[in-house]
């Protein structure tokens, strides 16, 4: 199984595939944490090499074991690889702090760091990280901070990056919707799995095509909508996109639902079913067209 490699940080080496195969020693929790992680959907051959390091990270820092304690934390304690004792209070630091979340990239320092905002608590901080300062500075990551000899530094798996950047009104509703919510890479993971599930757009769809796509998400939204037990009609998302009098983003458009009752589960777990039926139904701004139609209308 892929691993990710030991985190160099100037002089500073943190073992963390020692900790990794320390895991995988214990056959009976790897396949409790297997299933907990991946559940029936393993991921593609092309997929591995950027999952399989998430769910190590996952699994030493995030799993709990049967006796309730981390990997990690366990490594520190029995010690192992009799690791000399500034390394091992490395590692209890990073058991102590280590946190999962979205950062907005917000400027670099090359060589030595870059600035970053923690999206979920809106701090913002200086991440030591001489690799990183070299790649955009600008844009979102997924990642694992921690704070050792008292400098936050990304530890675990290479950051999953996205070059998007948020609205302050943006920020705020992620905000919200984290702030119940322990983030973790298996959320990575879960975006990953929405990604691969798009399709891209056919060149130009009929009006019977769009039509049948309607009637389709229709009966999709009301089947999913009895599992969250959603009071919400269709009708009345549609009538929200409809009435909507100024183009907004999706993440507005997610927050006036929650607002009307929309679990925030129903969303993180349905994020294409929602954009398709932002994209094929109509809105009054657009001439009561859908975005669709006005996408077939450019194409010619």
């Amino acid at each position: 199984m892929l691993e990710f490699p030991n985190k160099v940080f100037g002089i500073m080496v943190l073992p963390f595939s020692k900790v990794i195969t320390y895991a995988h020693a214990k056959p009976f929790e790897i396949e409790h944490a297997l299933k907990e992680f991946f559940g029936k959907d393993r991921p593609a051959k092309d997929e591995e090499e950027l999952v399989y390091p998430l769910f190590n990270e996952w699994l030493i820092n995030d799993f709990r074991q049967i006796n309730g304690g981390s990997f990690l934390a366990e490594y520190c304690v029995v010690n192992p690889d009799n690791l000399d004792e500034v390394t091992r209070k490395r590692l209890e630091q990073v058991v102590e702090t280590a946190y999962y979340s979205m950062f907005e990239l917000q400027g670099a320092k090359p060589g030595y760091s870059v600035t970053v905002e923690d999206l979920e608590s809106g701090k913002k901080m200086t991440v030591w990280d001489a690799k990183g300062s070299f790649g955009p500075d600008k844009g979102l990551i997924y990642a694992r901070a921690a704070k050792v000899e008292g400098k936050w530094i990304f530890t675990g798996a290479n950051p999953m990056y996205l070059p998007i950047t948020h609205t302050e009104r943006a920020k705020k509703f992620i905000k919200e919707t984290l702030k119940n919510k322990k983030f973790s890479p298996k959320d990575t993971w879960e975006l990953i799995k929405d990604q691969r599930k798009q399709k891209p757009l056919p060149p130009k769809l009929s009006k019977d095509g769009i039509e049948k796509l309607r009637k389709d998400l229709r009966k999709k939204y009301e089947k999913t909508k009895r599992k969250y037990q959603v009071k919400l009609s269709f009708d009345g998302v549609l009538k929200l996109i409809y009435e909507e009098d100024r183009q907004i983003a999706m993440g507005d458009f997610w927050q006036m639902l929650i607002k009307k009752g929309i679990p925030e589960k129903f969303f993180f777990q349905n994020t294409q079913l929602f954009q398709d039926i932002w994209n094929y139904f109509p809105h009054k701004i657009l001439n009561d067209k859908s975005p669709i139609e006005m996408f077939n209308e450019l194409k010619g």
